[in-house]
């Protein structure tokens, strides 16, 4: 203003500035250190301008590396659905049922065969894939089927499903050839698993075995196959077999060439009237499942099956272990399956000696956290004299299982 006497600082103080009255630049670049302090100031701020660089970088670097891959799902996504709009014989392989259950007890079988799981310290396979399972639920990759309480039964998502299927387009065997039948199959060699949902014929199965030394997984549920061919044991790779569902009534004794199967699955085989001896030589077997079968002319003996994890339809016979009886098992045999997890016992109310229970050592099982009982008569309203309740209490009672059991199931077993 025309007219007031400029500003001024005290003798002793820096000039000042109109509004505030605060130091100017120049009177505060007077305050920076002075000396031999200033050099190392300026170093230790380099030094700390350049880390922060150095991680800004990295960060960026990983930021832009995720966009590329989001990208690039994005990308195949909007190809998958362009071929979704127009039906071809392309996108009819990849589509996956809709609506399809993912059990867990199966697909975990599935990672173990494939060789997806890396052994840990004092971690079971089996430990290792169920928290695999665990992680998928947790993460909404899988979805619990309505009523299934125990998450068991999972379906995938739509949007999830269509990602997985434009992600794994380039993982199909035979360079992404489709085949309607078992018998187009036989044409492709270096394929590693059959899964088989339509009617399959005998001599279909026989051809398709015949120089497919790398198959790793044969399952055939519900094809109505009769026969198993002696020539199943040129698959020395074969790690899971489930003939479930099956017209078979027996095995080859040559399966005892399959010296790395690990899973024997024959649920509900009603024609199956027995086993061969040669599983007895399957020392790798880790899973035998003959829950709803019931073979009783020839059965093997288990006791050299060290490494069984899940034992399903181990029927009862009526005699000790030192009676032959081809009715069952002995109950006996079960004390030396230590590794066992997952137990069912059927016909338990054939145990007429109590002592007979204890044999069975289950209190001995430190991985045993599944127990299934059944007795041999499914009518609710079954009279039982009280001294027939009472030894059937006191067979329960004897066979004391572990302390680290999880499940216990009782069923047609009124004592």
């Amino acid at each position: 203003m025309a007219g007031s006497p400029p500003l001024s600082a005290s003798a002793t103080g820096p000039p000042l500035t109109r509004r505030q009255g605060r130091p100017t630049a120049e009177a505060a670049s007077t305050s920076r250190p002075t000396g031999e302090l200033q050099p190392t100031v300026e170093t230790a701020n380099r030094e700390v301008r350049a880390m922060n660089q150095k991680a800004t970088t990295a960060w960026l670097v990983k930021f832009q590396e995720a966009t590329y891959d989001l990208d690039d799902a994005v990308d195949d996504l909007q190809d998958h659905m362009k071929q979704e709009r127009k039906p071809s014989p392309e996108g009819a392989r990849k589509s996956l049922p809709d609506g399809f259950v993912i059990r867990q007890h199966v697909v975990t079988q599935m990672w173990i065969v494939e060789g997806f799981i890396n052994e840990e310290s004092n971690c079971s396979p089996q430990d290792v894939t169920d928290r695999y399972y665990r992680e998928l639920v947790l993460t909404n990759l899988l979805e619990p089927e309505i009523g299934s309480l125990d998450m068991k039964r999972c379906t995938v998502h739509d949007c999830v499903r269509s990602i997985l299927q434009s992600l794994t387009k380039h993982r199909w065997f035979g360079k992404n050839t489709r085949t309607s039948t078992i018998e187009e199959a036989g044409n492709l060699i270096s394929f590693r698993t059959v899964i088989c949902k339509n009617p399959l014929a005998d001599r279909g199965l026989d051809k398709m075995i015949t120089g497919r030394k790398y198959l790793r997984v044969l399952d055939l549920t519900g094809t109505g196959i009769r026969h198993i061919p002696v020539s199943i044991a040129l698959l020395l790779h074969l790690r899971l077999l489930n003939l479930s569902l099956t017209q078979i009534t027996e095995l080859p004794e040559s399966i005892e060439s399959l010296i790395n199967l690990q899973f024997l699955v024959l649920r509900n085989c009603n024609g199956l009237h027995s086993l061969p001896e040669g599983i007895s030589k399957l020392h790798r077997l880790q899973c035998l499942d003959l829950e709803g079968t019931a073979p009783q002319l020839i059965l093997p003996n288990l006791v050299d099956l060290k490494q069984l994890t899940t034992l399903r339809g181990f029927v009862v016979n009526h005699k000790i272990i030192t009676e032959k009886d081809v009715s069952g098992w002995p109950l006996e045999d079960l004390k030396h399956l230590n590794s066992l997890r997952s137990l069912q016992i059927v016909k338990i109310d054939r145990v007429l000696q109590s002592s007979r229970a204890q044999e069975a050592a289950l209190e001995m099982k430190p991985h045993l956290t599944q127990l299934h009982l059944c007795g041999s008569t499914s009518d609710m309203h079954l009279h039982v004299p009280a001294a027939e309740a009472v030894r059937l209490h006191d067979v329960l009672k004897n066979l004391r299982p572990p302390g680290c059991l999880e499940s216990l199931k009782i069923v047609s077993y009124y004592g």
